[in-house]
């Protein structure tokens, strides 16, 4: 079992042998806290979405009953698991002059999908942009 444990500090050797991994490993180290920020954003637009949900919606459908129902099913229209279907239709089958549903569903899918997650990527690309050119700075200067 304790022979095991050194297979394991093969691996953190790898790190130092091979850069590009090293580059690729420190870039994701130092990206956990600013893609944590932007989860945390997602979270608080979620709560934002799911207190109006309960407020336009709450009487009308099981799914926006409370805070946490509500929270949940904005949780699914973010992950796209039959929101469109089992969501949206609903509302709309229940009250067709509802005209709030799609403005509401397709403003936090827009919000949500296409520009948060743009955020994580630009997050992620900054910080790997960041540490290769550290690396090629620290090889400059083993080199002189």
């Amino acid at each position: 079992s304790s022979l095991r444990l050194l297979r394991v500090f093969r691996a953190v050797r790898l790190f130092k042998k091979l850069s590009s991994l090293r580059i690729l490993f420190n870039a994701l180290l130092g990206s956990i806290i600013p893609v944590l920020n932007s989860v945390f954003i997602l979270v608080i637009i979620t709560a934002m979405y799911s207190i109006v949900g309960v407020e336009l919606f709450g009487e009308k459908s099981k799914l926006f009953l409370d805070f946490t129902q509500a929270m949940f099913t904005m949780y699914q229209v973010a992950t796209g698991d039959s929101w469109a279907s089992g969501v949206a239709r609903d509302l709309l089958e229940t009250d067709p002059d509802q005209e709030g549903v799609m403005p509401f569903f397709v403003s936090y899918t827009v919000i949500t999908g296409m520009i948060l997650l743009n955020v994580v990527v630009a997050v992620l690309l900054d910080n790997f942009t960041r540490c290769v050119a550290e690396e090629e700075s620290a090889i400059q200067q083993a080199k002189a």
